[in-house]
């Protein structure tokens, strides 16, 4: 599979992996970098550093992975299941299906669009306490994936029998803090991955990370929804969902 892509960074068994804290490094100097020349150096290591981990999603994407039980993977094919059951035979059925949506896009476009969503991610990246770059890229890349994939999903030739929520092209509508009536914490990723022992650890981490997107990075229902690829009218009840939640919490807790 992909020989021009295996061709991209020739396989050296003695180039040690890079770790999370020397990735943190490149990034920091390329965020850092003035001169063009320095931030393509940097950019051009982190794409090296990745290249395996685009690969694998190359290979997931396309059928040829072989094992879908890595927890990696089986993270990235949850998303799709929109509450259903996370069984071996569902994720069985989204990878055949998200085979399916991909069949007609070459190996090369697939392994394009990571690299294009990964640069888009690490321009939007921000260093936060406890979060490394590492840690955010591939909590992000699978929301991103899954919004491309779930965008190509809407051409009638990429159609299944698989149900999935509509796309809707009414207004969009904004969930702000003032419905929260309840002080906002300092969001950031480390926040959304374990809000334990505060008022927030009643939401799941896909509701956190709904709020973190909406209230921390601003970002209005349709671009949510445009980002995570699911309906508006989902995400808007899933983001009211969980404003009751903490709603009904606080009052729990003022009892």
């Amino acid at each position: 599979m992909g020989t021009r892509l295996d061709r991209l960074y020739p396989t050296d068994e003695k180039q040690k992996r890079l770790n999370y804290k020397e990735i943190d490094k490149i990034v920091k100097k390329y965020k850092e970098a003035t001169d063009e020349d320095d931030r393509s150096e940097h950019r051009e290591a982190l794409l090296k550093a990745f290249h395996k981990y685009f690969m694998k999603y190359v290979s997931l994407l396309k059928g040829t992975i072989g094992n879908i039980d890595n927890s990696d993977t089986t993270s990235f094919l949850a998303l799709f299941l929109a509450g259903k059951n996370k069984t071996s035979y569902n994720y069985l059925n989204i990878y055949r299906y998200v085979i399916h949506v991909c069949k007609q896009v070459e190996d090369v476009d697939v392994y394009n669009e990571l690299v294009l969503i990964f640069i888009s991610l690490l321009d939007k990246f921000k260093f936060y306490p406890e979060v490394s770059f590492s840690r955010y890229i591939t909590k992000y890349m699978r929301w991103s994936i899954k919004a491309w994939i779930m965008e190509m999903a809407k051409n009638p030739l990429n159609r299944t029998p698989l149900e999935y929520e509509s796309y809707l092209e009414d207004n969009d509508v904004e969930v702000n803090s003032n419905s929260v009536n309840i002080e906002l914490p300092n969001m950031d990723l480390a926040w959304v991955s374990n809000a334990s022992g505060s008022l927030f650890s009643v939401l799941s981490t896909y509701e956190r990370f709904l709020l973190y997107l909406n209230f921390k990075e601003q970002l209005g229902i349709r671009q949510i929804s445009e980002r995570l690829g699911r309906a508006k009218d989902t995400i808007h009840t899933h983001l009211q969902q969980a404003i009751q939640k903490l709603r009904d919490q606080s009052k729990k807790g003022e009892q």
